[in-house]
Formats: structure tokens, sequence, C-alpha cells
């Protein structure tokens, strides 16, 4: 007993420590638990919390957004991560919020409900000020588009990043770049490599394949660059990327065309003269088998 109150009084330390408001919720989405933070937050005591959703702290109009982005999160039982959301404080400020969280369940595997963790981002306002003009513009942008943070997580999608990947929000939403990489395919293009060539070069651009939600391996051209600050300060990344499917589907047509023309041509010649054909096929032959020692691409000369 003795051994559990030393940890129980370890365990509120650490949650009282923090200055981030540690949340717990029952499996019908009501606070069954609140960390004293919510009190510097948005003014409740932790009691007045209590038996409240979340979205009882918010307006009628943020409450039916944020409902529709979690509510499938909730019903499939699965974790999401930085999801922004406006919070009304006691005295009626509006607070923006960062929340995070994981769902629970007993020993027999009975989901039980969410536990997690709200961030008090408001201070962020000046720069999502700017951010949101930058976005806006990407929003308009054919390219699919992502901005990262530092730690290369996905903190922004433009609408065309959805359409040619597939992922919904709140599935890709916080993840860490790397999630779309194609395993199997060169190192040398896959996201933490790309990372480490921004950090070093500041930019990068190249020809990668990437996953898509259905698991599909989609060829694109990856532009990106690190993102800074008026002051020179490194904020994360940006990347976009354009659809190289098409193009690829017709350079394979212009490829059998051309071979179909050549293997017309040379199937007349060895017609009138079959030496010549023979031996314009032993030279060819040559040439091929001689540019893959020294590695030149065959398929592009």
């Amino acid at each position: 007993m003795e051994r559990n109150s030393r940890q129980d009084q370890r365990f509120r330390s650490l949650v009282e420590s923090t200055d981030d408001w540690l949340w717990e919720m029952s499996e019908t989405g009501v606070y069954t638990y609140a960390s004293p933070q919510v009190q510097d937050i948005l003014g409740y005591s932790p009691a007045e919390v209590l038996g409240k959703t979340p979205f009882d702290l918010m307006s009628p109009k943020e409450a039916e957004r944020v409902a529709a982005l979690f509510g499938p999160l909730f019903r499939d039982r699965e974790p999401f991560r930085l999801l922004e959301n406006d919070n009304l404080s006691r005295d009626g400020r509006v607070v923006r919020i960062e929340t995070s969280g994981r769902p629970f369940f007993d020993d027999s595997g009975v989901f039980r409900g969410y536990r997690g963790i709200d961030r008090d981002i408001s201070e962020r306002r000046p720069m999502e000020r700017e951010r949101a003009s930058f976005e806006a513009v990407l929003s308009e942008v054919a390219e699919a588009a992502l901005i990262l943070d530092r730690a290369a997580n996905i903190t922004y999608l433009n609408p065309a990043f959805y359409t040619l990947f597939g992922y919904s929000p709140l599935a890709i939403m916080g993840k860490h770049i790397s999630a779309l990489g194609v395993p199997g395919t060169s190192p040398d293009t896959q996201p933490p490599d790309v990372i480490r060539h921004l950090d070093e070069d500041g930019h990068w651009q190249g020809e990668v394949e990437r996953l898509a939600n259905d698991g599909e391996r989609i060829p694109v051209l990856l532009r990106a660059r690190v993102l800074r600050d008026d002051a020179g300060s490194f904020e994360g990344y940006l990347g976009t990327y354009l659809d190289l499917r098409d193009i690829k589907r017709n350079e394979r047509r212009l490829e059998q065309a051309v071979s179909g023309v050549i293997e017309s041509l040379a199937a007349t010649m060895e017609k009138r003269d079959p030496y010549t054909a023979n031996h314009q096929y032993l030279v060819a032959s040559l040439c091929k088998a001689i540019a893959l020692r020294v590695r030149i691409d065959v398929a592009s000369h």
C-alpha cells in the first residue's frame, strides 16, 4: 500500500508540473478526469469540467466542425494527434487548443474511453494568421502540397494532396513524413534521406514514389525546401508533388510506338538484305552491352 501511495504521489506531481491539461473521458465521451491545469487554460475548475463533453466547451459551430472530424475516430477507436480546436473559457474568451488522445481498454479488451492532453496554443495566433495566408495560396495550387514541422511531422495538407493520395485528414495529420515512404525503393529518395538533404542544402528536387492510402505507389516529382521565419529561424519543411502517372504512361506508349516502327523497318530491311539486317542486330546488342557495362541508362538515350 505504501508503495502504491508513493507511485500515486509521483504521478500526481508529474501531472501537476506540466503546463498542459491532462484529461480522461469515458466511452460515452464525457470527462471523468481533468488535471488542475484546465483552470489555468479555460478558467474552469476540474470539478466543473467533469461530466461535460469537449463539445460543451465550444461554440455550436466549432462543436459541429470538430465532431465531424472526431466522430469517425471515436467510432473506430483510433488515436489522434494535434487536433486544433477553439474552446470558450469561463470569461468568454476563445482559447485555441491543440488536442491529442489515445483510446484505452480494460483487461478484457473492452473500450473504456480516451486519455489525452490539451495544450494552449493561443500565442501562435499571429504566426497562424501569416501561415493561414500561406495555406490559402497552397489551397489553390494544383499540385499536392504539405508542410512539416521541425520534427518532420505533417502539420498541413492542401486539398490536392487528399485528392492525389486519398488519405483522410485525421488519418495522416500529425504523422511523420516517413509514413508516405514506399518500402523497397531507393533509399536515396525515401523521406528521411530527403530530409537529410534539406537540412544540408535547404532545398531538394527529384523523382520519387510515395505511398497512397490504398497502397498504390504513385510516381511524383517532389520539390521541397526548408521553411524559415522572418528572422531566419528554422520553422519546418514545405513539399509539393507533381503527379507523373500520365507522363509515365505516355512515355511507355511512345516507347512502344517507336519500338514498333523500328521493328517494322528492321523487318523490311531484313527481307531485302538478310546479311545487313543481322549485322545491325549484332551491332545493337554490342552497343547495349557496352552501355550497361559503363552504366548508361539505355532507355533514356
